[in-house]
């Protein structure tokens, strides 16, 4: 069952540039929570196997494996055996000079040397901090973008559409949180059309589009977490 109870907000790097770098790990027993938010999140992984969901899709991944998280999608992470992977997180401002909306890449990308090369240079640099580091990380991300959107962008969002998108996770985020803070009350979906002035088909649609379940079958699975919690 999925749970976006965990909305992930994401400092900004100094200096306002809208890209984040860090390197991260996961084993076996670490559990991740579906998580989202508005930035485009690249994983490059450098050892290990495991899965990331982003969305209803499950990319196997291992050594220079690339995934690409789009903005607004629900993503976790499986490790089947010790992952470790560099992150770089994209704002959404990076992509606002250039006046062409909001790209939606394709989330798996393998034995591609030239990102693995890009990735690579990117992190050489942020690990070594020589003079004009951040300039030389700035220019390859720029580059690295490009590249990404010339190969793997799979679409294009509007502002207008984007927004909507993002609202309507929003959206589903209050209500999952409610039914986590209130599973003893009598919930239901006319309640939930009625709270929050929702058609039952236009609720239906987009609970099932980002939970992968229904609005039911979440409900009885947050009551049956919490019983077995107390338990």
């Amino acid at each position: 069952m999925k749970s976006i109870d965990s909305y992930e907000i994401i400092p900004v790097l100094k200096n306002n540039f809208p890209v984040k770098l860090f390197k991260q790990s996961a084993t076996e027993n670490d559990k991740f929570r579906m998580h989202w938010h508005e930035n485009t999140e690249l994983l490059f992984f450098t050892k290990g196997t495991g899965v990331v969901q982003s969305g209803t899709q499950q990319c196997p991944v291992k050594k220079n494996t690339l995934i690409i998280i789009n903005g607004g999608e629900l993503h976790t992470i499986f490790a089947h055996e010790r992952l470790e992977y560099f992150v770089i997180i994209i704002f959404p401002s990076f992509f606002r000079d250039i006046d062409a909306g909001q790209p939606v890449f394709e989330h798996l990308i393998e034995n591609d040397e030239n990102a693995t090369a890009f990735v690579k240079e990117i992190f050489y640099e942020y690990d070594n901090k020589q003079d004009g580091y951040d300039m030389a990380i700035k220019g390859a991300m720029y580059k690295f973008a490009a590249y990404l959107w010339r190969n793997y962008r799979a679409s294009t969002l509007s502002e207008k559409n984007y927004t909507a998108r993002l609202a309507k996770l929003r959206r589903v985020n209050e209500i999952a949180e409610y039914i986590e803070e209130n599973y003893t009350e009598n919930l239901s979906l006319k309640f939930f059309c009625e709270k929050y002035f929702l058609s039952e088909y236009y609720l239906c649609h987009i609970f099932k589009e980002e939970m992968g379940i229904s609005l039911s079958a979440y409900i009885n699975g947050v009551r049956i977490k919490k019983a077995t919690v107390m338990l």
